[in-house]
């Protein structure tokens, strides 16, 4: 709860609104899926793109040799076996001094790729060299808020502005603060399978911007399903275009079929700025 502020709690379940139970302030399902997308067309310029661009794909380039290697299976693995007998065999270096040279570049390899995953924020969510969807999260230590904060208030401001529109009314309803979530820059090369779950929604937060930051790829329709079960297509596929829209919507996208797709997705809620990845 907040400090100093007070919630009809009633007049928002009228109105479909509420607090999870952890306090986060959220619309419900079913009005969700009641609510219209905001499409705006070219919502950050070719070098606000440039900047987000650079600043996801840095973050992927700090790891991507070594997940390349471990998709394609090419980056050795340490067994247990091969540990217990660097642990427990101290002969073992002198009588197999080429093997465990071996095991110990192994190793270093492996946790030195885990630890880059970790430090950096990133998370790969299919593996493959040549299909995999990689995600950097920007939210960790405030980047994206500390090294681009115009963009971030461009996104925020808009995020208001088809609130206020919309009527959705998640902004607006006390004096609560409302922050960055996470902000996620999603690479998916095809052939990719996207994101196929059609009920998919962003649990937690409040109001979600998808901004497209490149052009050029096929597939990958972004899709929502209305609460009478049909799925729209979105036109959602020019460079600087957002997608604005109620976190508890329903929505997915289609296979990637060509090429790849590069978006930035920021979910606002009323809890902290989070910054860990």
């Amino acid at each position: 709860a907040w400090q100093g502020v007070s919630f009809d709690c009633e007049n928002q379940r009228a109105h479909g609104k509420s607090w999870n139970q952890e306090g986060a302030f959220q619309m419900d399902l079913v009005k969700a899926q009641q609510t219209r997308l905001v499409h705006i067309p070219e919502l950050l310029s070719s070098s606000e793109i440039d900047q987000v661009s650079r600043l996801g794909i840095g973050l992927l380039q700090e790891v991507d040799g070594a997940e390349v290697r471990y998709d394609a299976g090419m980056l050795p693995t340490i067994t247990l076996e091969q540990e217990r007998l660097l642990r427990t065999f101290p002969q073992f270096q002198k009588t197999f001094p080429v093997l465990a040279a071996q095991v110990k570049a192994a190793k270093i390899r492996t946790d030195r790729a885990a630890d880059l995953l970790v430090a950096s924020g990133v998370e790969v969510r299919s593996y493959g060299s040549d299909n995999a969807w990689h995600v950097a999260y920007l939210q960790a230590n405030s980047l994206l808020e500390t090294l681009l904060p115009d963009v971030v208030l461009k996104i925020r401001n808009a995020a208001v502005e088809a609130d206020q529109r919309e009527g959705w009314g998640l902004f607006d309803e006390c004096n609560c603060p409302f922050n960055v979530r996470c902000a996620e820059y999603h690479r998916q090369r095809a052939p990719s399978a996207a994101l196929p779950d059609k009920h998919h929604y962003d649990q937690d937060s409040l109001i979600t911007v998808d901004i497209m930051l490149n052009s050029g790829f096929q597939g990958g329709d972004f899709c929502t399903l209305d609460t009478t079960g049909h799925l729209s297509t979105h036109s959602f596929h020019q460079e600087g275009d957002a997608m604005i829209f109620v976190s508890h919507k329903y929505h997915s996208v289609r296979p990637i079929t060509r090429g790849q797709r590069r978006v930035l997705v920021v979910e606002f809620w009323r809890g902290p700025a989070r910054q860990c990845a």
